[in-house]
Order: structure tokens, then C-alpha cells, then sequence
């Protein structure tokens, strides 16, 4: 077991803590079978947060994205998908809310040994700019459904 405890340094706001938010989704299933989730919001959890890796625009066909990636160092227990063993809830993994944009917890790793809860989670950005549901201009990506060649309504012969 490492002898040094370094929380004290990673969570101090003066040296190299910063604030930021978490957003808990916890989900269920309505009875109509739809995945439902809903959000619990812990607001100032301190942690050290950094840019990792690439941060460059990402361009599809149906979308553009920030190619943005970040890694926090927190005491706060983040979570990912899981199911929680007491109750057996489902969990979606938690949001970071952190300088105007969300970020989802992605690889989570618990490092206890080396202060009080420590737990260092590798997030990637979670906002698009354009829905892949959505075409320029708030258009449905040209589809017009009340046409037969559109949909499935193609009559058989």
C-alpha cells in the first residue's frame, strides 16, 4: 500500500481542485417499454480536471462534434452503467458538467489506496451540435412519410 495520500493536494480549490457538476441518471422502464431515466444533479463536487488526448473537430455526414476528452480525479463516486446490487436500480454512467460542457464518465478507475475514496474517470464530450435525428434547417433529413416511397406503406402487387 502506497504511503503517500495525495488527496489533500488534488482536492484543494487553491492548487489544483476545480468545481463542476455531476449529473446522476438513474433509469427505469415505463410500462410501455421506453427507457426513462431520471436525474439527480450534485452541484460543487472539487476535483482535478484536465484535457486529455485529441481535442479536434470531428465532421460526419449527420453531425459535427468537438472531439473534446477530459480526466477527473475526485473523491465523488462516479458511477458508470451498472445495476446497483441493493435495491437492483439501473444506472446510465454520470455526466460531468464542467466549463459549459457535458462530458460522459467512461473508463473509471478506483484508486482508494491512495487517499480517502479517490476515483479517476476518463470522460468524452457528450453535446452535438446537430442531432443525428435532425437535418440543416430542423428538417427531418428530407423524409416526407405521407409519400409511399418514403415509407413502408409501398403497395404490394
Amino acid at each position: 500500500m502506497p504511503w503517500i495520500d495525495v488527496s489533500s493536494l488534488l482536492l484543494d480549490p487553491e492548487i489544483a481542485g476545480e468545481r463542476f457538476q455531476v449529473i446522476r441518471r438513474k433509469e427505469s422502464v415505463s410500462p410501455f417499454g421506453e427507457s426513462v431515466l431520471s436525474t439527480q444533479t450534485y452541484k460543487n463536487v472539487i476535483g482535478q480536471v484536465s484535457p486529455t488526448a485529441r481535442n479536434s473537430l470531428l465532421r460526419e455526414q449527420s453531425f459535427s462534434s468537438q472531439e473534446k476528452t477530459i480526466r477527473v480525479i475526485t473523491n465523488f463516486k462516479l458511477i458508470g452503467a451498472s445495476k446497483n446490487n441493493i435495491d437492483g436500480q439501473y444506472y446510465q454512467p454520470d455526466l460531468i458538467y464542467w466549463k459549459n460542457g457535458y462530458y460522459i464518465a467512461g473508463e473509471i478507475e478506483d484508486y482508494s489506496q491512495y487517499g480517502a475514496g479517490l476515483v479517476s474517470a476518463d470522460c468524452a464530450a457528450f453535446d452535438w451540435t446537430i442531432p443525428i435525428t435532425e437535418g440543416p434547417m430542423h428538417t427531418n433529413l428530407g423524409f416526407n412519410f405521407t409519400h409511399n416511397y418514403n415509407s413502408s406503406n409501398i403497395a404490394m402487387f
